[in-house]
């Protein structure tokens, strides 16, 4: 086993206790739920904590030295999901396994059943599992005086990537650009491959489709000893709540020196798809809701193409499909808002998913407050090509094949890949 890494001591920013750092800002953040890593520490007897990359909903994400590699071919650079309490799911049929685990157990199996050595070009579009491991601590958090108690904490072990498809978008914002569009569509195309190896081969749904959970591959593993060396050099701000307790604020990488494909990330949201069973609730962004997400009925693996379209939208156009109030997405403002952009966007719903049994609130929204809405469509606003008309409307007709009310009448993911648009050069 290599020599342990020593974190800085000193050198870094002192974050005070009233500013909210990384996934603090989640709205329903409970510190008692999530792992206190610190730098340095050892997860598995094998993986030491580095830097912080990131945060989420349900984890936090960490560059980690693998201990156990054997030789300089073997550079050891690991990416850990340390999920947050509570995360486990029995839609699996499985009481504690998160869906990311029974995700990757539904790959792990298919490979296993079709004799793969090497992935499709679906499976190779999609993040790639190391490993996976339980860890148990004593949770001090609780009223004063009492107990400790054993909390458990499910942690993937993961191929490292690069910047995120949201990052990149801002980068070239920045410098008031758009994406362009062959960058675009190269985007596109590797989401839709790794969405019909789900929906086809492993039977999932992703249900969190969005530009931050794709990230670039890396195009060289060196920067993952920059981005370390960066952090021991200029260690990054932290707020010290206490003893047990360190919050790091998470830094970015450079920027690549090229773009290579996206991967398909985080499938904390994901589920399973069934000929008898259709899923309720919500999942994904707000303003990627889809209409029966906002009518309250059951989706399918069709509520992928919905946020993929409203994803595709924003990459190519640079808005928003649906831009919601600044509220809790639970605020009725939200929901309203929404709803009204749909029907500007889209005319008024079909009857058959405004006459659905379980859409009454939705119906009573309706004959309420949908009068007089002025029809906004995407022929409307799409600003980008309006100088060359035919590739235009290739172009809507490509989204209008993935923003539908209905679900039958969107695309399939392998029927976007033959889209004229996505395969026009």
């Amino acid at each position: 086993m290599a020599d342990l890494w020593k974190p800085p001591t000193s050198g870094f920013e002192h974050i005070t206790s009233s500013r909210l750092v990384d996934e603090e800002l989640n709205e329903a953040y409970d510190a008692s739920n999530w792992y206190p890593v610190k730098f340095g520490e050892v997860f598995h007897e094998r993986y030491q904590v580095r830097a912080k990359l990131g945060w989420g909903g349900s984890s936090t994400v960490w560059l980690a030295k693998d201990l156990s590699a054997k030789d300089s071919k073997q550079d050891g650079w690991v990416t850990l999901k340390v999920y947050a309490g509570g995360m486990e799911a029995d839609e699996e049929g499985e009481m504690g396994k998160s869906r990311e685990f029974a995700f990757y157990d539904a790959v792990n199996e298919y490979k296993q059943q079709e004799h793969l050595d090497t992935g499709s070009d679906g499976e190779l579009s999609i993040c790639n599992c190391l490993g996976r491991f339980v860890i148990s601590w004593d949770n001090p958090g609780g009223p004063p005086g009492s107990k400790p108690t054993t909390q458990t904490h499910q942690v993937v072990v993961l191929e490292p990537l690069g910047w995120t498809i949201h990052t990149l978008f801002l980068s070239f914002l920045k410098k008031t650009e758009l994406i362009p569009e062959s960058l675009s569509k190269d985007i596109l195309r590797s989401t839709l491959l790794a969405l019909d190896f789900m929906h086809t081969k492993i039977k999932r749904i992703h249900a969190d489709v969005d530009e931050q959970n794709l990230m670039l591959t890396l195009s060289d593993r060196a920067d993952l000893d920059e981005f370390a060396e960066r952090e021991d050099a200029q260690p990054c701000a932290r707020k010290i709540i206490d003893s047990t307790r360190t919050v790091y604020e998470a830094r970015e990488l450079r920027e690549p020196k090229e773009y290579l494909a996206p991967m398909l990330c985080d499938f904390g949201h994901s589920t399973h798809i069934k000929e008898d069973h259709a899923c309720m609730g919500l999942a994904g962004k707000p303003h990627a809701r889809s209409p029966q997400m906002m009518f309250d009925v059951k989706w399918t693996e069709k509520l992928d193409i919905w946020q993929f379209g409203c994803m595709a939208w924003y990459l190519f156009e640079g808005e928003r499909l649906f831009k919601l109030p600044n509220h809790p997405s639970s605020d009725a403002s939200v929901y309203d808002a929404h709803l009204e952009q749909m029907i500007s966007l889209l005319g008024h719903p079909s009857v058959e998913l405004l006459h659905h049994p379980d859409a009454e609130d939705a119906k009573v929204w309706f004959e309420n407050f949908c009068q007089g809405i002025s029809p906004r469509t995407l022929e409307d606003r799409e600003g980008r090509l309006l100088s060359e008309p035919a590739k235009r409307e290739i172009f809507l007709d490509f989204m209008h094949k993935c923003v539908q009310w209905k679900e039958q009448d969107r695309w399939s993911a392998k029927q976007l890949l033959g889209h004229p648009w996505l395969l026009e050069k």
